[in-house]
């Protein structure tokens, strides 16, 4: 069975942000939890391995979010 269904560009554009949104929120919060060093092991269970890679993923995704904004 197939079915299609129809949304509008600022539709799209509203889920892709809230996932970003949510992406950063998730990462600010994994972050949080190695700096008080436990490693939820989404790089590495090493804790400085996860801070180190974490940061750079909630860099990414803040300098994303900025240029959508705009």
């Amino acid at each position: 069975m197939k079915h299609t269904v129809e949304l509008f560009s600022d539709q799209i554009d509203e889920i892709i942000y809230q996932e970003l949104t949510e992406t950063l929120e998730d990462q600010e919060n994994y972050l949080k939890m190695a700096l008080e060093g436990i490693s939820a092991g989404i790089y590495s269970f090493e804790v400085e391995e996860e801070i180190k890679e974490l940061k750079k993923d909630v860099k990414a995704l803040k300098r994303v979010l900025k240029i959508w904004e705009t």
